[in-house]
């Protein structure tokens, strides 16, 4: 930001000077950092969607993590396909990916059910307790 004006420029897409106090105006109430303020202000101006703001539907929780693997082993509460989009969601852990393979007993499915317990290859380190949830479509 400019140090004592009150216009900030902008280089993408043609948007050209925002005036500085639609830009403050984003942290009013807002109980997030100023990092995920910004993330979000660029994903409007690019018309991204994060996986934040997108619908929800939990699907399950993680029992245990294979370090050496990375995979996560959970019950699900709902039917889960391999190719959907999940988020997961703990204290310190929130990413979403797609689910790439799932495996029951050692053996590749393509779908599970409810009650299922399965395990997925995850990309990053998830906790026991951390909550499993499909992105719908939008």
């Amino acid at each position: 930001m400019a140090a004592g004006g009150g216009v900030v420029s902008v280089e993408a897409r043609g948007v050209g000077r925002l005036p500085k106090n639609r830009i403050s105006g984003l942290w009013k109430g807002a109980r997030r950092s100023r990092v995920e303020v910004w993330m979000g202000f660029w994903a409007k101006l690019f018309g991204r969607v994060s996986a934040e703001d997108r619908k929800t539907q939990e699907v399950g929780r993680v029992d245990t993590y294979f370090r050496k693997a990375g995979v996560v082993a959970l019950k699900l509460n709902r039917k889960l396909e391999v190719g959907e989009e999940i988020l997961v969601r703990g204290a310190t852990t929130d990413f979403a990916q797609r689910v790439k393979s799932m495996q029951i007993e050692h053996e590749a499915v393509e779908a599970a059910r409810r009650g299922a317990e399965v395990g997925i290859k995850v990309r990053y380190r998830c906790r026991p307790g951390d909550r499993v949830f499909r992105i719908l479509p939008a």
